[in-house]
């Protein structure tokens, strides 16, 4: 929510970190703040609530224990939230995050400055090779990157979910991490209770809790089960119908999807439109720097199509919020137990390690990953799932650029707590949302899913389209070999037998070496559009909301 630099000044002998190059992110549903006091300085980026906060901000001539009191409260507030604190006598300085992970804060500190920015993709023009963590980018490869505050860059620090990263007065990191969140067991439902018309319930009284009001909401609506929920609870509560938005698939189950959201769209009336993937491929044809393609660690994979499809929402429809089904498949996950060990195993690998790292990696790498995976710092269990965390850093970046903020229901604690307590018969095969759509009126044929839409099909026609200029570039120059990390050789090999029927794990570790060869090659380069340091100014945080 914040991104800048905040600086060490000294004036008139005494020296203190200034907030005069620091901007909080400008929208709507957000609202922020800054108290400077002799001992104590403060600054916030928090989402409203509809609930009002009377608590905020504290009044200017505030006590540093009423500020101290007020940071404590913080823990509870409903939505997400950042804040930074300066202690002047320690010249310290503070991270603090929220639970949501919306939009985290990245951090490169030195002792005389320290950066921070929601797009990990700012970094990469004052960074150079030294900074670059071989072991993590490494892993990376497995596509299993470690939730935790370490990043790619050595100096490069995430603050995680409900964490604490300070920052000495020489520039030395130390991080705090939270107790592990509650987990929480199947419980036995009532009989009396109307399960789908409770959830319901649950999902609109938690879009309610930000306040939206004549702001112009879209909802995802891929035709996905997570997000039709979401697009028809808004339609429920809505005056005029909701504005959808997805991106067409191709593929096998390109025409389902069509014909699906037809379906949908014809029975509540959606202001509808969709932004076929095809007129773009999902990467370009090689590495240059000034791609409109910008690959960060948490990858937005979509990022082409999608900035299409927002742009036009922007544009044609004025949106400022994104209604997203984000959450809801991690929601009717099957707890361990409930697992098979064939399902358990395949879990294990997705969250932890593989079974079979890709043969380009070298072996010095590929034979340390058990250890590293054992030995990596890793955040503590997280309010939400990790793959959300991730999702909702990935996007950051996309929807900040367009002014847009998302909104995820299902992405709230008390989402997460209500339906992991469901019995397995009501997660299992997504059927409390398969409930939950015919308690809101969607047709029985939507809830026909024959065939899985995804994109699986773009991804990998996109990268047998773009593998003669990748292979051209990767021949003059593989950073990834350089680091000695992966055999350029073996990585052109691996791409050239890539096929339509090519297995998601082959595809997958093409990918993900093309996005890592991405960022090392941007390495000390400014991308277009980026964080230019001399356009933050003086004032943009302030005491009043953006």
């Amino acid at each position: 929510m914040f991104i800048g630099r905040i600086d060490r000044t000294a004036t008139a002998g005494c020296e203190r970190w200034s907030f005069d190059g620091l901007r909080a992110m400008a929208h709507p549903l957000l609202e922020n703040f800054c108290w400077e006091g002799p001992d104590l300085s403060l600054v916030l980026c928090r989402e409203r609530s509809a609930a009002g906060g009377a608590d905020f901000p504290p009044a200017s001539d505030a006590g540093e224990g009423e500020l101290r009191a007020f940071l404590a409260a913080l823990e509870t507030w409903p939505l997400d939230w950042q804040a930074i604190v300066v202690d002047h006598r320690r010249a310290s300085v503070t991270f603090r995050a929220g639970h949501g992970g919306v939009a985290p804060l990245y951090v490169r500190a030195a002792a005389s400055a320290l950066e921070v920015s929601w797009n990990f993709a700012d970094f990469y023009a004052d960074a150079d090779a030294g900074d670059v963590d071989p072991a993590w980018t490494a892993f990376r490869l497995t596509g299993n990157p470690p939730y935790a505050s370490a990043t790619l860059f050595s100096n490069v620090f995430m603050v995680t979910e409900r964490a604490a990263l300070y920052v000495g007065a020489g520039g030395e990191v130390r991080v705090e991490y939270p107790p592990p969140a509650p987990y929480f067991l199947p419980t036995p439902l009532r009989e009396d209770v109307d399960i789908p018309a409770a959830a319901c319930g649950l999902v609109d009284a938690l879009l309610r809790r930000w306040p939206l009001g004549d702001l112009e909401v879209a909802a995802e609506f891929s035709g996905g089960m997570d997000s039709a929920v979401i697009a028809g609870v808004l339609a429920r509560a809505a005056v005029s119908a909701p504005v959808t938005a997805a991106l067409a698939i191709t593929g096998a189950a390109a025409r389902q999807q069509r014909e699906r959201r037809r379906l949908a769209i014809s029975r509540f009336s959606y202001r509808d439109m969709t932004w076929p993937v095809e007129r773009t491929a999902m990467i370009p044809s090689g590495f240059s720097t000034t791609s409109d393609y910008v690959a960060t660690p948490r990858n937005a994979d979509l990022q082409r199509p999608l900035r299409g499809l927002i742009a036009a929402l922007v544009r044609k429809r004025g949106t400022r919020v994104i209604a997203t089904g984000t959450g809801g498949d991690e929601l009717h996950m099957l707890h361990a137990f409930e697992q098979d060990a064939e399902q358990w195993a395949r879990n294990v690998g997705d969250a932890y390690l593989p079974q079979s790292p890709a043969p380009a990696i070298r072996p010095a790498y590929r034979n340390s990953f058990a250890d590293y995976a054992r030995g990596c710092e890793r955040a503590p269990f997280p309010v939400l799932p990790i793959s959300v965390l991730e999702a909702q850093a990935a996007r950051a970046p996309l929807f900040a650029e367009n002014g847009l903020w998302p909104v995820s229901a299902f992405a709230q604690p008390e989402a997460v707590r209500f339906y992991r307590s469901l019995p397995r018969e009501w997660r299992a095969g997504k059927e409390l949302h398969r409930r939950m759509l015919s308690h809101l009126g969607y047709p029985s044929a939507f809830l026909d899913v024959p065939l899985r839409e995804n994109f699986e099909t773009y991804l990998t026609t996109s990268l047998v389209a773009a593998a003669g200029g990748i292979t051209r570039d990767l021949r003059r120059e593989c950073r990834l070999h350089d680091l000695g990390i992966v055999d350029a050789d073996a990585l052109i090999r691996a791409l050239s037998e890539i096929r339509d029927g090519s297995t998601l794990d082959d595809v997958g570790f093409v990918f993900h070496a093309f996005n890592l060869e991405s960022i090392l090659r941007r390495v000390g380069t400014r991308r277009q559009g980026g964080w230019d340091r001399d356009q933050i100014t003086s004032g943009d945080v302030g005491s009043t909301a953006a």
